[in-house]
């Protein structure tokens, strides 16, 4: 979930999988609303925030809706959140028609020839230099939190305040939806330990 630092309002909601949560990832791969609300804030505007980790996709996929139900989307006049849908209708089994596969390739060899991208065969059967090990060894690491060090200032913190004063409280039926969810989560680790003998 991206929140912007200055006022701490929630803008995006996303079920995120190896770098896709880096805000960086959605610059050139999202919908144009979220790149240029990127754009414009900067990165050292925007705090990422992991409510809930090591779900399975289908888990993933019922707390995305689920949040977004509840901050609301911008579009639809009922929150602050670019999502453009209600959340859990990723790409993940969709499977594209010839005619976009034959844009997206004519796409990649137009941005490789203008040198916008690298050729993703580039660096097959070769050797990565150590210098470049280690610069992306660092990236992966990550960049530490833009708060780390500092404090809120009171202002920040009556408008922070008051945002958590006007969500509004999960109804019985969300609070239901998300135990079920997460028991049914820790049932599959728990199933996934025992065939593993942990």
């Amino acid at each position: 979930m991206y929140i912007n630092i200055k006022d701490m309002t929630p803008f995006y909601v996303g079920k995120g999988s190896k770098d896709r949560w880096k805000p960086q990832y959605h610059q050139h791969n999202a919908q144009p609303v979220l790149v240029n609300k990127i754009r414009k804030m900067g990165m050292k505007n925007i705090f990422v925030c992991f409510p809930f980790t090591g779900l399975d996709h289908k888990d993933a996929l019922v707390f995305e809706r689920m949040l977004i139900n509840i901050y609301g989307r911008k579009d639809l006049n009922i929150g602050p959140l670019l999502n453009l849908t209600d959340g859990g209708d990723g790409l993940e089994g969709y499977t594209h028609s010839e005619e976009t596969k034959a844009k997206m390739r004519a796409t990649q060899k137009r941005l490789i020839k203008e040198g916008k991208v690298t050729p993703p065969c580039y660096w097959k059967g070769k050797c990565r230099p150590d210098a470049d090990k280690k610069k992306i060894s660092e990236t992966l690491k990550g960049s530490p939190s833009p708060m780390k060090g500092k404090k809120h200032s009171e202002t920040t913190k009556r408008k922070m305040s008051v945002a958590a004063k006007a969500r509004k409280p999960m109804t019985e039926k969300h609070r239901k939806h998300l135990s079920d969810a997460v028991r049914q989560s820790w049932a599959k680790r728990k199933e996934k330990k025992n065939e593993q003998g942990v």
